[in-house]
């Protein structure tokens, strides 16, 4: 429901005056905030649109760099080739799409990749004793890898 909502106003966006542009993206942004935490309560957590606006051009510039890089045959080459450990973590319910991140796990030979359910984009705040044990785990494993 919300990204539906949330895709609604940035098409709406597209055809505004300048000058209500802003106060658009600023709405837009606050919806991109509560797609961002599973947990309703925990978004008061997150950074505001006015502390760190969001650079709507960079991230669809590098989303597109990712889509095209994951299917480049030099950069899956260049990927397997990094053998030291590589941990990956995805909330299940993160809006941005998992199978990127699954693939890129895959292409690492020496990786783990860990799904969280009940998570959006930030683990660190939504789950971070889980996101703690998981790192903490994955550590001692490749420390002991590595004797």
């Amino acid at each position: 429901m919300r990204l539906e909502k949330l895709k609604q106003l940035q098409e709406k966006q597209k055809i505004l005056p300048i000058n209500q542009q802003y106060r658009m993206r600023k709405e837009i942004q606050e919806l991109i905030r509560k797609t961002d935490v599973y947990d309703p309560l925990k978004i008061s957590s997150l950074p505001t649109f006015e502390e760190y606006p969001t650079n709507d051009e960079v991230n669809q510039t590098v989303g597109a760099d990712w889509e095209n890089l994951i299917n480049d045959k030099r950069y899956t080459q260049q990927i397997s080739s990094i053998s030291i450990p590589s941990l990956l973590i995805h909330g299940k319910e993160d809006s941005r799409p998992l199978e990127s991140v699954r693939s890129l796990s895959q292409k690492l030979p020496n990786s783990q990749f860990k799904i969280l359910e009940k998570v959006s984009h930030y683990p660190w705040i939504e789950k971070p004793e889980l996101t703690k044990n998981i790192l903490r785990d994955f550590i001692r494993e490749s420390i002991s890898l590595s004797f």
